[in-house]
């Protein structure tokens, strides 16, 4: 590969990092890279939210970063920590996941399934 190709092969650190977590929706697939947990406050309750970054499903070319606090989801992120990312919360290698709706007692909850 020459110079040339590499630098058009390139992105912005912008599209690299992107700026915000967005707020994880019925529907989002994606492939997860990493995995941060973070304990937060609202008001008095104390809760997890898990902060998730990845590449965009079915291509990979786009960076994303989402958020929820989702009791699955941040569930099976403390098991995927435990068994399939390193002490640092990045992935050995990439999980491909599709966010699912299920109706609960107490309204709709989002879950992590296979992609």
């Amino acid at each position: 590969m020459t110079e040339l190709q590499t630098i058009k092969d390139s992105i912005l650190l912008s599209q690299a990092i992107p700026d915000e977590y967005l707020e994880l929706k019925e529907g989002c697939t994606f492939a997860i890279t990493a995995v941060i947990l973070v304990d937060r406050v609202k008001g008095d309750k104390s809760f997890k939210q898990a902060r998730l970054h990845g590449l965009s499903l079915p291509d990979g070319m786009e960076f994303v970063k989402y958020r929820t606090s989702a009791g699955a989801i941040v569930r099976k992120c403390e098991d995927l920590l435990h068994r399939a990312c390193f002490a640092d919360g990045n992935c050995k290698k990439a999980v491909r996941v599709k966010v699912i709706g299920t109706d609960g007692t107490n309204g709709r909850w989002l879950d992590l399934v296979d992609a």
